[in-house]
């Protein structure tokens, strides 16, 4: 997260409760206790029913008058979608009543760079949510612009000609950003420590020169991955869109993980100042964003509004370990937000020019840092093997009256992302064990409440807040969503200091 971010959150921090084990909270978005989100689709299939499943919509905002839709007419061809959906520039919303009638799995969001901003985002998030009686987004989703008419066709291009290869990217991945510390680092390759098959480059720099004088390192890459703060020009003491541009760097043929805070702004954004918010703009040509599509990249994930970089490594760690479409990688930031907020529809907040913040405390700001992430690019694109073990080996016991489901281990594999939150530990970090699984659908629809038998650690109990467990459903299947988090303790967070970690939940019946 940027500085100016920090200190805006520093100043929404609130006094979280500590009511372990208690009944439903007043607020459990704020308050702690176990909450429980019960199947509420029922004997209906959800969003997006099984016979779905692959199942594209085009949705814009275009006008079939405007030279732009051209962009709608090639996709909707080359991808097979299944329908085109209009709404009104700005709305989203508007769209709800035919995609409840299509329910797809995937959609392709055609627009040009200056109708987007993280409130649009937002709003269609909440769209998409909205398509069954579950919290979850119902949609996986990839945008489709660029600076100029010409580049966003050179996007599209890409899109129709990668599709259908999943052998496209080479194994090479960089890392790189700013340095936190001089010297900078540069080295690689060497095998990467979580994806079998892949080799890691770092090229962290002390100026952004120390890196242009190694440019050919981002050349060739199938993944690169950047870390530092930033703003809607690019990283903060690291590359800037301009430098894309003038620099003529070629990203092709990467997937770009952008970590620093504001790098997917289109055009506006949301700065909060003493007067209240203001609506600024980055010119198309100063995007970030915009030059990253333009100099070549396969599909860029990045942020409209400050985020935090833990959760750009969580998705890219999540198709190393899953292997499946992009827009999967997007949807799983999106289910951790709902997870985390603990309410039974997704509500998001809206920045208002002249207004306060709008976020009501540091929940708000830092599930919004989620929120806000989006993939622009394809999102039934699988361009990466399955080639990395999950996190959290989850064991089910299925009984008449109970569902048990269980993790153990001597030590978790520090390497993996999904170990870290940053949600629900006052602005900062720690561990937690989130998992989803599958369960059988009779078994979803019986579900009545949860209870945490164990989180242990050398036979010792462990602190732990915000139990939560929620269900979705989702291409007619039941998937359960577990959570909860370790309080904050910096370098003695319980995966660095403990082993023999054991955790239950049961399920009543």
């Amino acid at each position: 997260m940027s500085a100016a971010a920090l200190a805006a959150a520093a100043l929404l921090v609130f006094a979280l409760q500590a009511t372990k084990r208690a009944a439903l909270p007043a607020d459990p978005r704020v308050e702690d206790g176990l909450y429980f989100v019960a199947d509420k689709v029922g004997d209906k299939e959800g969003a997006p029913p099984a016979k779905n499943l692959g199942k594209l919509v085009v949705l814009t905002d275009l006008a079939k008058s405007d030279p732009w839709y051209a962009l709608v007419t090639r996709l909707a061809a080359a991808k097979k979608a299944a329908a085109v959906l209009s709404f009104p520039a700005g709305e989203p919303q508007r769209a709800k009543a035919e995609l409840q009638r299509e329910l797809p799995e995937f959609a392709l969001v055609v627009t040009k760079p200056d109708h987007l901003d993280v409130n649009v985002h937002f709003a269609l998030l909440e769209t998409f949510a909205a398509l069954d009686a579950d919290p979850f987004v119902d949609v996986a989703f990839g945008y489709v612009t660029g600076a100029t008419l010409d580049e966003a066709k050179a996007f599209v291009e890409r899109i129709v000609a990668l599709s259908s290869k999943r052998d496209a990217l080479p194994e090479k991945l960089v890392d790189f950003g700013p340095a936190a510390q001089p010297p900078g680092q540069f080295s690689g390759p060497a095998a990467d420590n979580l994806a079998k098959g892949w080799l890691r480059w770092s090229a962290y720099h002390r100026t952004v020169d120390e890196l242009l004088q190694r440019k050919e390192w981002l050349t060739g890459a199938g993944i690169l991955h950047a870390g530092g703060h930033g703003m809607p020009d690019g990283i903060d003491d690291g590359l800037k869109g301009k430098d894309l541009r003038t620099l003529r760097l070629d990203l092709a043929p990467a997937l770009y993980f952008s970590g620093p805070c504001y790098c997917g702004v289109t055009s506006a954004w949301f700065a909060p100042t003493a007067k209240g918010i203001e609506r600024r703009v980055v010119k198309p040509e100063e995007s970030f964003a915009l030059a990253a599509l333009a100099r070549g990249v396969s599909a860029l994930f990045a942020g409209f509004d400050p985020d935090r970089g833990e959760t750009c490594s969580q998705e890219l760690e999540h198709l190393f370990v899953h292997g499946d479409a992009l827009g999967y990688a997007s949807k799983e930031t999106y289910d951790g937000v709902v997870v985390a907020r603990r309410q039974p529809a997704l509500e998001l907040y809206r920045y208002e020019e002249g207004k306060p913040a709008p976020q009501r405390d540091l929940i708000d700001t830092m599930t919004g840092g989620g929120a806000c992430r989006a993939l622009f690019g394809d999102p039934t694109w699988k361009p990466v093997e399955a080639c990395a073990p999950p996190a959290f080996d989850v064991r089910k016991r299925d009984g008449a009256k109970e569902l048990e489901l269980s993790w153990s281990a001597e030590k978790p594999d520090l390497k993996q992302w999904a170990l870290c939150d940053v949600y629900r530990c006052e602005g900062g970090w720690t561990h937690r064990v989130a998992f989803t699984v599958e369960i059988p659908l009779a078994t979803a629809r019986a579900l009545k409440g949860f209870e945490v038998k164990e989180v242990s650690a050398q036979k010792k109990p462990l602190e732990y807040r915000f139990a939560t467990a929620m269900v979705e459903r989702h291409g007619g299947r039941a998937l359960l969503h577990l959570y909860l988090v370790f309080p904050a303790r910096g370098q003695q967070n319980v995966y660095f200091v403990e082993r023999d970690f054991a955790v239950r939940f049961a399920f009543a019946k």
